[in-house]
């Protein structure tokens, strides 16, 4: 074990972070609706919770950086969660998702305009909340990652069903996946007075990481267990072509997916008949290695900042994930 292995593994976000219970009450009271029609999903919101890994990325960045997380720290980490929270409710809609977090969707019990009209709400509080910061540059960025996330969903869906090449979807990948972890990065060097290519390679950081995470994502859709926590198969009954796919026809040709992807329709049984192609399984393990060669990259910021409890958790967090991205390539599970 690494000396930084050691040290990420002596200290986990959780104990580092005494400010996320303030981040989970400001992001409680913000959920909560003026609406009483929106009274049941808000119940919904707050029963589904997800890891609250944007804020945890934003503020091991900043306290990587030397900072001691105040209120415009509080208020950041929060919007972020919030914007992602509303992103979640739209996107379910759009791919007709059921499960989310081991829970059914809330499209699935209130109805789609009822998920939107939320989704919404949540947005609006998000950007509301931003602005009483009276800080223009931060709204900015937080707007601009809205439309970048807006724009690769977008992207996305125009394409499906389509073959799209390999640079494509990593493009699509970063603009509505990766960009909340860019965008965290990117606060925390302004937040801490950096100038711009500073924050940009801390935003560099979170982008390789939101990448990879989205790959592990994608793997999970294709090789987890009918009863999993989410729904699975989605991409592939939707037309959208993910990177283990796009690996196999690069390395086998048209034909191979045609014989695997189209056959397979996101079934269950069709799916693991498909993993029981060597190709596929090929094309599995090339999507881990990508994954875990930018995990890499985004990692070598590292080296400019100083050894700290937080530099470790952050190193922590990359190596958890890489594990966990080998683990389903390897056919061991999530």
């Amino acid at each position: 074990m690494t000396h930084e292995q050691a040290h990420s593994h002596a200290h986990r976000p959780e104990a580092l972070l005494p400010e996320l219970a303030d981040v989970e009450e400001l992001i409680r009271r913000h959920l909560a609706p003026d609406e009483p029609f929106l009274e049941a999903a808000a119940a919904h919101a707050l029963r589904t919770g997800g890891k609250r890994l944007r804020p945890v990325v934003f503020l091991l960045l900043a306290k990587a950086l030397g900072q001691r997380p105040g209120v415009p720290h509080i208020v950041v980490a929060a919007v972020l969660e919030l914007c992602h929270t509303a992103s979640l409710f739209h996107d379910d809609v759009l791919d007709r998702a059921r499960v989310r977090r081991g829970r059914e969707t809330l499209h699935t019990l209130r109805g789609n305009r009822e998920a939107v009209l939320y989704g919404d709400h949540v947005l609006a509080g998000a950007f509301q909340l931003l602005a009483d910061l009276s800080r223009p540059d931060l709204v900015a960025l937080m707007a601009d990652l809205v439309r970048r996330v807006c724009a690769g969903e977008i992207r996305q869906w125009s394409r499906r069903g389509r073959l799209l090449r390999r640079e494509e979807y990593l493009a699509i990948v970063a603009a509505k996946t990766a960009s909340f972890f860019r965008t965290a990065g990117v606060l925390a060097g302004r937040l801490a007075a950096l100038d711009a290519s500073h924050a940009d390679r801390l935003g560099r950081f979170g982008e390789c990481f939101g990448i990879a995470y989205q790959i592990g994502d994608d793997l999970y859709d294709i090789v987890a267990p009918p009863r999993a926590d989410k729904s699975t198969g989605r991409d592939a009954k939707a037309g959208i072509l993910t990177l283990p796919w796009i690996c196999l026809r690069d390395a086998h040709g048209a034909q191979a997916l045609r014989d695997l992807y189209f056959k397979a329709g996101g079934e269950p049984d069709a799916l693991a008949s498909a993993l029981a192609d060597a190709r596929m399984r090929a094309a599995v393990e090339e999507s881990a290695q990508i994954a875990s060669r930018l995990l890499g990259e985004g990692a070598a910021f590292f080296e400019e900042l100083p050894r700290s409890p937080a530099r470790g958790a952050l190193a922590a967090l990359a190596g958890d994930l890489r594990a966990k991205i080998i683990r389903l390539a390897s056919g061991k599970g999530p």
